[in-house]
């Protein structure tokens, strides 16, 4: 299965984010786990001015909407699972949840909990997958404007994994 996922980093310039973003992912893909492999978009109809196969800034109002589509994505495999997991343990004890025969509810409590891998659409400068709407706020913002971050940018590297 394919997915596209971003890859958000701090760098000085495009070329530098570049090749720390592809290090991300390329880290993501170490011994085929989560992801067995990862290319870069090109060029696409929608943003002919823009070239996929290099890290964008954020500052680029497209850009960041679709980094905010991915980070959506993430919430909604997240809420898809959870409302699996509560389905399937409704007015059960801890008990009666050991035997429950079909146990893809352990599948999705599983997928709930992971920091990267299929359900996570958005990762930060340390390779973290982003889960939650603080986190997502904190990279886009460099951490409040940190100050060990201040003579840097936001990129956004695009790439499709395979998993």
């Amino acid at each position: 299965m394919h997915m596209g996922i971003a890859i958000v980093v701090y760098a000085k310039d495009r070329e530098e984010a570049t090749s720390k973003a592809m290090d991300i992912a390329d880290s993501l893909c170490c011994e085929q786990y989560p992801f067995d492999y990862h290319s870069s978009y090109g060029r696409c109809e929608e943003f002919p001015d823009l070239d996929f196969s290099m890290a964008l800034p954020l500052d680029d109002e497209r850009i960041l909407d679709l980094l905010k589509g991915k980070h959506q994505a993430t919430k909604r495999a997240f809420i898809s699972n959870a409302q699996k997991v509560l389905d399937a343990i409704k007015d059960k004890t801890p008990e009666e949840m050991w035997d429950i025969e079909d146990d893809m509810w352990k599948f999705y409590t599983y997928q709930m909990g992971k920091y990267e891998g299929s359900d996570i659409f958005v990762y930060d400068d340390d390779g973290e997958g982003i889960r939650d709407d603080g986190h997502f706020g904190q990279v886009i913002t460099k951490y409040n404007d940190s100050e060990d971050l201040k003579d840097m940018k936001v990129f956004v590297l695009f790439q499709d994994v395979h998993y």
